[in-house]
């Protein structure tokens, strides 16, 4: 068996076999981004004990990369399906490893390749694209040069070309969306890199995907694909639906229950599940207990999964060369990136090589926002609401759904007789007590933050110092 040092660094094999004891000796994939010696420089988990997945998770690699998994039997002898996935990857240019669950030995399927140079954007291209008689001009009526445009889109593309970071101010009129459009698409043509343009605003999203980026498709002769990204909660989840529809009357209110049959009979022909396809306007309560979460998600064991909205969006994204998010969605994949170390399986995001941030200024508050916690008096009363509370004389909520649960099952054994018991003579007591404390709480910081800034109702911020915190 060749030597480990010869494919993996010292640093990458221990946090693999950190990674392999802490899923219990399963297989876990791995894509591992090589250096320029061809080692292994840093490993990012892809999945864990399902290879059917690979193909599809391989689209993050690119042409250089291996991916890596582990055989918890230490037989590293290739199987027919590793086979059939290794061909698969380097058909691509990417590698394939097997190693055992220690990481101390390793079988290369398929060595790893050579990385592709990387081939510069043409800055006379760029420039006569956004020139008079240009790409833009034939495929938009009334377009007029800028010098304006024609500078940042040159910067940019400086930028791509020399692995730098651009800061960019443009005045009003300037057309900064082609002006960044432009070299980005020359830039994805040349190299097949994934790029990512983040903006703060809906109304920008929508005109970059519908208008702007179709038209320039029409101005390049090359075809390649754009896709906007929109965060989970924004798709219906037909596992939650169906149990929204089968324990109605626990879990909703009287004037939701008309709405709910709107959305189940939408979500028969929708194809991208998406609320904003919705055709009225469903209460953010209800939307709730129908769209897509994490913490529900059961993935491959769903009856849903095949025909799931939020994955089939996930995989519409991982085959994009161009993808259109908000500052939002782009916080929240670099956050989990840095929790996961750079992998948590695809994060939210697929792998990209550049980053564009429209309306940049933006982006302080929403890092602030997302990274941030905000708590109110009404926000946690509606949390607390959702586990129980009483309308027109009947218990509503998550606890009354449980114990209706419970107590239709024709064979309950001990163990859920006591949850029973817990839930209908413990937690709906505690649930109120604590309402009665988060009250309590914010009366006491009313009554503090009114005494800091000498009136009530005035915003006021604080720090909070060690001083702040002792009063």
């Amino acid at each position: 068996m060749p030597e480990i040092d010869k494919y993996l660094t010292p640093q990458t094999a221990e946090y693999m076999k950190k990674i392999i004891h802490e899923a219990g000796g399963n297989e876990v994939f791995f894509l591992g981004i090589c250096g320029d010696d061809r080692r292994v420089a840093r490993a990012v988990v892809m999945a864990r004990g399902d290879e059917s997945q690979v193909p599809a998770l391989a689209q993050e690699a690119a042409v250089g990369d291996v991916v890596i998994h582990n055989h918890p039997t230490g037989l590293l002898t290739p199987s027919k399906p590793d086979l059939e996935v290794a061909s698969q990857l380097g058909s691509r240019g990417v590698g394939f490893f097997i190693i055992n669950n220690f990481a101390d030995e390793v079988y290369a399927v398929v060595e790893p390749f050579a990385k592709e140079a990387l081939k510069p954007v043409d800055y006379e291209l760029v420039r006569e694209a956004l020139s008079e008689g240009g790409a833009v001009s034939r495929s938009l009526s009334g377009y007029e040069p800028r010098p304006g445009q024609v500078q940042m889109a040159l910067e940019l593309a400086r930028a791509f070309n020399e692995d730098k970071i651009a800061a960019l101010e443009a005045g009003t009129g300037v057309g900064k969306s082609m002006a960044y459009l432009v070299p980005t698409l020359f830039w994805v043509l040349k190299n097949r890199e994934r790029v990512v343009i983040s903006t703060n605003t809906i109304n920008l999203q929508e005109q970059l995907i519908e208008k702007d980026i179709p038209m320039l498709g029409r101005s390049f002769a090359d075809p390649f694909k754009a896709v906007l990204v929109k965060g989970r909660s924004n798709y219906l989840c037909l596992r939650k639906l169906d149990l929204a529809l089968s324990e109605e009357d626990l879990l909703l209110e009287e004037g939701e229950k008309a709405d709910l049959h709107g959305v189940a009979a939408w979500s028969l022909n929708t194809k991208e599940g998406s609320r904003s396809d919705l055709g009225f306007i469903p209460t953010d309560d209800l939307w709730e207990k129908v769209s897509s979460e994490s913490d529900f998600c059961s993935r491959l064991r769903c009856s849903h999964f095949s025909h799931c909205f939020f994955f089939r969006a996930r995989r519409e994204a991982a085959s994009a060369d161009l993808l259109v998010v908000n500052h939002h969605i782009l916080l929240a994949d670099i956050a989990l990136r840095a929790e996961m170390g750079g992998g948590a399986d695809m994060a939210i995001l697929p792998g990209y090589s550049r980053l564009i941030i429209d309306e940049g200024h933006n982006l302080e508050d929403g890092a602030t926002s997302y990274f941030g916690s905000r708590a109110s008096r009404l926000g946690m009363l509606k949390t607390l609401g959702r586990l129980h509370h009483r309308r027109e004389g009947k218990d509503k909520g998550a606890l009354p759904f449980l114990a209706n649960r419970l107590r239709s099952r024709k064979r309950s054994n001990e163990k859920e007789q006591v949850w029973l018991g817990l839930i209908t003579g413990q937690l709906v007591f505690e649930k109120d007590s604590v309402s009665a404390r988060v009250n309590e709480a914010f009366d006491l910081l009313y009554k503090f933050i009114g005494n800091q800034s000498g009136e009530f109702g005035a915003e006021l911020k604080l720090r909070l110092t060690d001083a702040v915190k002792s009063r």
